[in-house]
């Protein structure tokens, strides 16, 4: 076996050995340039690996325009029957603490933030789960994350790793409903709020985990980092984790491709680069 040797000079680097054709020289300045490309190379998509979610956004004016998305399975099943984890970061929010707005809207059920209370309705009043005792989400703002949980039993409202309230569940509040998509910022009419317009916010980064709701150590996770391809739960509890705004307007997608949709209503100028 012929030993080879790498060495190094001023004006060359190269390998040699005892076989001639093995050898294979380059200037140090060509060396040079392709280390620096391969480490810029390397750099580029390390960044990109990191700002790939948090690059743009969608707005929704308040007025008719909404998110909707459809997905596989029973991805869009968020009754207060079920068990399930939604979260969402809110980019802005421009509903006074008074208004009302419905953030989430599963089929026929309706998740509606009014008067600092979360109301819940499946269909009709008798299957209404009225959460509006208390200022659960009052003062919601700009890069505020907010979690639906619910385990079959009870279904929780989190709003920045902090769990503002539990509402456990009687048999009058699991409806049947119709669960083959979600939409987000939706007008509706819910028995216990009534008629709810359009929400003025601006959304990004929506998780969704059907059939499993997250522990508190794995929802702490989502509300500290958006770097889903970290999340420990990825493989064994995550549907999709829709990003918004990154895709061609008006499309949106999962990161999985398990749910998919568009911004109803909107304009290109919806989907919003960072600055």
């Amino acid at each position: 076996m012929s030993t080879r040797v790498i060495y190094l000079d001023e004006n060359v680097v190269g390998v040699t050995g005892s076989e001639p054709d093995l050898a294979n020289y380059y200037t140090r300045a060509q060396t040079n340039d392709l280390l620096e490309a391969l480490k810029n190379a390397i750099l580029d998509i390390i960044a990109q690996q990191e700002t790939a979610v948090d690059t743009h956004y969608v707005t929704l004016d308040g007025v008719d325009d909404y998110i909707s998305l459809t997905g596989t399975g029973n991805c869009m099943d968020l009754s207060v029957g079920a068990t399930w984890t939604l979260g969402f970061t809110v980019d802005q929010n421009y509903v006074g603490n008074s208004d009302k707005f419905s953030p989430v809207q599963s089929g026929d059920n309706n998740w509606t933030l009014y008067n600092g209370g979360l109301h819940s309705t499946i269909g009709d009043a008798a299957n209404a789960l009225n959460w509006n005792t208390a200022a659960y989400a009052q003062g919601i703002a700009a890069g505020d994350k907010i979690v639906l949980r619910a385990d079959g039993t009870n279904v929780q409202f989190w709003w920045n790793n902090v769990q503002k309230h539990q509402a456990t569940l009687g048999s009058a509040n699991v409806g049947a409903g119709s669960f083959n998509n979600l939409t987000i910022g939706n007008a509706t009419t819910s028995a216990t709020a009534g008629a709810v317009p359009n929400w003025n916010a601006s959304i990004d980064n929506l998780l969704i985990c059907a059939d499993q709701a997250l522990d508190f150590n794995e929802m702490a996770e989502f509300f500290n980092s958006n770097d889903f391809d970290n999340y420990s739960f990825k493989d064994t509890k995550m549907t999709d984790f829709v990003t918004m705004g990154e895709d061609s307007y008006p499309n949106v997608t999962g990161e999985r491709g398990v749910v998919t949709g568009t911004l109803v209503n909107g304009t290109p100028d919806n989907f919003v680069e960072r600055s």
